[in-house]
């Protein structure tokens, strides 16, 4: 589960509720809750809108920001793993 997601859940928010909120559109809050952040990932996503994110959600920037580049840290980690295994056979 993404960082995200985690936190919609914790502050018992929706997808739509933070969109709302935020003004970003729907169709990108779900991206970002799967861990979809482009090519350049992360590092693409405007500094306003992380800020926009963490303070709907009441969480401080740097530990928004944070979550957000483990998780895709991870996802891009993963797919080096599967590009390796599949480069194999």
């Amino acid at each position: 589960m993404s960082y995200l997601k985690r936190l919609l859940e914790e502050k018992n928010m929706s997808q739509k509720d933070l969109a709302r909120r935020t003004g970003i559109s729907a169709t990108t809050i779900n991206r970002y809750c799967n861990k979809k952040y482009g090519k350049l990932g992360v590092e693409n996503i405007k500094l306003v809108t992380l800020y926009n994110l963490s303070t709907c959600l009441g969480v401080e920037i740097g530990e928004f920001v944070e979550g957000v580049m483990n998780d895709d840290w991870r996802r891009k980690e993963s797919n080096r793993k599967f590009k390796r295994k599949r480069d194999k056979l």
